[in-house]
């Protein structure tokens, strides 16, 4: 809605009901499963998620549930809908990112993750095993969490311990960040900086965050990600006393 995708009538800005246009269907098509046609209206998609990490327990928060017993095929979330393709998605491929500008962007899998150092998204795998590249490490290299080389004297080397190298990394390099945050400008993201400022006093000690380089601007970003953390987890436990209310 706040991208313009989903129209939303003038007149409901003073209508006392707004029901009629919440009963809308927003999107038909087949469940994801077995093909059978399905649709979801406005309200439906107002209440899923924004991440279907449920669907391999039958993605019963989906906002569209398939009767048919004989595939026994669970939730269709509706995905898509800030890019303007909308499709019925079993949850795995269901993946809005909430920390971007812009009112975020739909990243696909859920094993997909917002790197608050670079500003980029990467694929970080099941439970996060996965640094993204910006850190010099990927998912192409899969030998990183035994050591490096495989070698006997470095592969004791557990994830508890390679978290404890990377949890106060370096700056990066100048080149890593381009400044390209899939649409959104630097100097937008000095502005978020701006905003955010009050949280990051200590370190910032004065600096202007308009004036900082890409480098910079980047780990100071990462330094936010606890805070980002703890408004998603505010966020989930709203949504979780509203699913009991």
């Amino acid at each position: 809605m706040l991208n313009g995708n989903v129209p939303i009538p003038a007149e409901l800005l003073e209508a006392d009901d707004c029901s009629s246009w919440l009963s809308q269907v927003l999107l038909k098509g087949g469940c994801n499963c077995c093909g059978k046609p399905l649709q979801c209206t406005i309200r439906q998609a107002l209440r899923q998620g924004i991440v279907g990490g449920d669907y391999d327990d039958g993605g019963g928060r989906a906002p569209v549930q398939c009767e048919n017993k004989e595939y026994q095929c669970g939730g269709n979330y509706i995905s898509g809908i800030c890019t303007g393709v909308m499709h019925f998605n079993s949850g795995k491929g269901h993946n809005h990112c909430a920390q971007c500008p812009n009112f975020g962007v739909c990243i696909g899998d859920v094993r997909n993750e917002h790197c608050f150092r670079c500003g980029d998204h990467f694929f970080a795998g099941s439970w996060g095993r996965f640094p993204c590249p910006c850190r010099g490490k990927g998912p192409d290299a899969m030998d990183y969490l035994d050591g490096g080389d495989g070698s006997e004297d470095d592969s004791e080397l557990d994830y508890d311990d390679f978290l404890d190298e990377t949890s106060s990394p370096p700056l990066p390099e100048a080149a890593c960040w381009s400044g390209h945050l899939h649409g959104v400008t630097a100097e937008s993201m000095k502005d978020e900086l701006v905003l955010q400022a009050d949280k990051l006093s200590s370190e910032l000690a004065g600096k202007d965050p308009r004036s900082l380089s890409l480098p910079e601007l980047a780990t100071y970003i990462d330094k936010l990600q606890p805070h980002f953390e703890q408004a998603r987890e505010e966020d989930e436990e709203l949504e979780e006393d509203e699913e009991l209310e």
